[in-house]
């Protein structure tokens, strides 16, 4: 099956008019967060909060954290209006999935990812927007800039992590877990692991 959006179907101007009518990630991330239980959803950047609100209803508890004040409808959402570095140094809070599409930055990019790391649960899930812009032209300032990077970053200093990155609309979004997190061989008798055999 071919990936209609593995390769632009637009001229470059086309794709700039035509890629904000698009529902993007939200509908994945929404899946995601169902298909997992989880209970404490974290995004960091939600603007006018098209994604988050795609979340808010298949989640306990919601948490918003954006330096811009544009969400209108933030019921069943804990908005907070701070930088994403203030609201990490003052947060407690432990999150099964955390969402990151704030500050386009690489470095940015990388402080949310790494104080993300610090209040990811057990089997948490980090995902990140803006990691495989398709066009060159995507990575001005205005649309992913140089988030890209964050992928290899993670690939370079986190070898405890495994990634994937999607060819999710024109962007990407890649999914981050722990290795150690996988379920496999958890309580699991020591020769069942050893030969792959399962119970009776």
């Amino acid at each position: 099956m071919k990936n209609k959006y593995a390769n632009c179907r637009y001229s470059y101007t086309d794709f700039l008019m035509e890629y904000d009518k698009k529902d993007h990630h939200s509908n994945l991330i929404r899946w995601i967060v169902d298909l997992t239980n989880c209970q404490n959803y974290l995004e960091i950047g939600v603007e006018s909060g098209d994604c988050i609100r795609n979340i808010r209803d298949v989640v306990k508890k919601c948490v918003a954290v954006d330096v811009a004040d544009m969400m209108v409808d933030k019921d069943k959402i804990e908005f907070h209006h701070m930088t994403s570095d203030d609201f990490f140094k003052n947060n407690k809070e432990m999150f099964d999935i955390i969402f990151i599409d704030g500050d386009h930055n690489f470095e940015q990019a990388r402080l949310d990812f790494e104080n993300s790391l610090i209040f990811l649960n057990k089997h948490g899930i980090i995902l990140l927007h803006d990691t495989d812009p398709m066009l060159f032209g995507l990575t001005h300032v205005k649309y992913c800039s140089d988030t890209h990077r964050i992928v290899d970053y993670i690939l370079d200093y986190h070898p405890d992590l495994n990634i994937i990155t999607l060819p999710i609309n024109e962007m990407g979004l890649s999914v981050v877990m722990r290795k150690q997190d996988r379920r496999r061989d958890k309580n699991w008798p020591a020769h069942w692991s050893k030969t792959g055999e399962t119970p009776t």
